[in-house]
């Protein structure tokens, strides 16, 4: 999935499969095992929530708010990327428009949007500078949507991705 930024390396991918149903806020766990793993946490007011996608475990909120992601890891988390979109309360695929605000390790915040159609759009944000410290993941709608990742990939290192060259939905950050 990321092949393609020259000098990269990917520290992990969290499929949330060790997550399921009904989960109280905060849920920690570890994403590879480079330098350690990435250490991450994901929180959202009233809980979050874990089930199938189109066969696919995703990981939400349990109520229609933000889903936010924090990292720790030694090396730098220079990129974060997955399948970001609006589920339903049955945990269907609504279109919508969804934000994701990235923050780095010096304070640097950008917000980016994106209409979202399915659960199969790739989405992925990297930083050339401060390393990504959190994901804020949230929706435009004003319908009681979920925000929701599957396939969650981890990476440390690389140059600025190349439009012409990356998978479609990566942005840069300020660095």
């Amino acid at each position: 999935m990321w092949t393609s930024i020259s000098g990269a390396t990917v520290v992990g991918t969290e499929t949330f499969t060790d997550y399921f149903g009904f989960l109280p806020s905060p849920v920690t766990g570890t994403t590879g095992s480079l330098g350690g793993g990435v250490v991450w946490s994901g929180t959202a007011t009233g809980g979050l929530f874990a089930d199938n996608v189109g066969g696919t475990r995703a990981f939400s909120t349990n109520e229609s708010t933000t889903l936010d992601f924090n990292y720790s890891y030694g090396p730098g988390l220079s990129g974060v990327g997955g399948f970001f979109y609006p589920t339903d309360i049955d945990f269907l695929v609504v279109p919508a428009t969804m934000q994701i605000t990235v923050s780095l390790a010096d304070a640097t915040v950008q917000t980016f949007s994106r209409a979202i159609t399915s659960a199969l759009q790739f989405w992925g944000f990297h930083s050339t500078g401060s390393p990504i410290a959190k994901i804020s993941i949230t929706h435009t709608s004003t319908a009681e949507l979920y925000p929701s990742v599957s396939n969650m990939s981890l990476m440390t290192g690389g140059a600025a991705p190349v439009p012409e060259v990356d998978p479609p939905g990566f942005a840069s950050c300020l660095s």
